[in-house]
């Protein structure tokens, strides 16, 4: 069947940290799903065009729910806005806050490193995750998260990354699901925020998702969730390298 959502490579070759150096209490997709209830309760509601229903985060709080240094959640906060697609990204915002929907999703993709430890070696050169300490100021981490993602690789382990993908769709739709109806679903504005890690097949530019997944929004604004997770299931493929590559 022809795909029709590919990964997105940026989010693999630019957005993996070495999560269990920086954020010890998500470093697994369990204990993301054990936070998660924490940081949507924190958020503040700061609606957008773009995204009418978005709960924002500021570093102050996710260091406060992820009990790490405000530090490390700068870190956090500012590769997420780098990675973001522009449809999703607000330029007007003065200070450094994220959608948390977004952030829950972000954080699910940094537990692809924890199945096989030498793949933080080949997104994070060795000995990097140590070079971030506690005390570490926002400004020398912001030079600190430059200098090692300028050092960054794609590992081109494409099957390895979709496997990830798709074996967490159901997390991730649940952690995305709209908590305002009598049944589990997800609105078309949630099913978008996939697009952190997913995008249209063959664009070349990002846009929105849910007009892709016609069937499912055709004659709603909500999807069940399990509609949604086997939609993804048969119609989400690997990146074809020559977008990988930029050729």
């Amino acid at each position: 069947m022809t795909s029709i959502l590919t990964l997105r490579p940026e989010a693999f070759e630019h957005g993996l940290l070495p999560i269990h150096q920086l954020f010890p209490r998500v470093d697994s997709v369990s204990a993301v799903e054990g936070v998660a209830k924490h940081l949507v309760t924190a958020s503040t509601s700061r609606p957008t065009a773009a995204l009418p229903d978005r709960r924002i985060v500021t570093v102050g709080t996710v260091a406060n729910c992820l009990a790490v240094p405000e530090a490390h959640a700068t870190i956090l906060l500012d590769v997420l806005i780098s990675l973001l697609p522009s449809y999703l990204k607000d330029e007007s915002e003065e200070e450094m806050v994220v959608d948390v929907h977004l952030l829950l999703v972000f954080l699910i993709l940094q537990s692809y490193n924890k199945p096989s430890q030498r793949r933080t070696g080949d997104i994070w050169p060795a000995g990097e995750g140590a070079a971030f300490s506690a005390d570490l100021s926002p400004t020398k981490a912001s030079v600190s998260i430059s200098a090692a993602r300028n050092r960054a690789t794609s590992s081109g382990d494409d099957p390895s990354q979709l496997a990830y993908v798709q074996k967490h769709f159901g997390t991730l739709l649940t952690l995305l699901k709209d908590g305002d109806t009598s049944r589990p679903s997800i609105s078309a504005g949630r099913f978008d925020r996939l697009g952190l890690i997913l995008r249209r097949a063959g664009a070349t530019a990002d846009a929105p998702l849910a007009p892709a997944a016609g069937p499912l929004f055709a004659s709603s604004n909500q999807a069940p969730l399990s509609g949604a997770a086997e939609w993804l299931g048969k119609h989400v493929g690997a990146a074809p390298a020559a977008v990988r590559h930029g050729a």
